[in-house]
């Protein structure tokens, strides 16, 4: 990350199919990528296990937030697109909305497979 940009990762510690790791951190990587790119000073990380058995993973920034028009099934941003590409491939589903306080929350479930 860039000066003065905190991340911060929470969770136990998962276990998860290679093929599915690679491709979540693809994903973890680019909206993180993003949160800088919106001037986020503050980034967290968090994973843990579903009641269903796959993964819930959340990525929050204090960054500009989300224009009131997002929706990543349309945008034009070559990032989100990757994102969306990646969470197909492994059966995973994007939820989005504001942070806490500012900012922008991204949500993916991954279901167990």
């Amino acid at each position: 990350a860039g000066s003065g940009v905190e991340i911060s990762v929470d969770g136990p510690i998962c276990q998860m199919p290679t093929r599915d790791a690679a491709p979540v951190g693809l994903v973890v990587s680019e909206l993180v990528t993003n949160a800088v790119k919106h001037r986020a000073t503050k980034i967290t990380i968090l994973m843990r296990r579903s009641a269903t058995g796959g993964y819930l993973l959340s990525v929050t920034d204090d960054g500009e937030g989300l224009p009131a028009d997002f929706d990543p099934a349309v945008t034009t941003g070559l990032g989100m697109k990757v994102v969306s590409a990646l969470l197909h491939q492994i059966g995973g589903e994007l939820s989005y909305d504001a942070a806490a306080s500012s900012g922008a929350r991204f949500t993916i479930r991954i279901p167990a497979r």
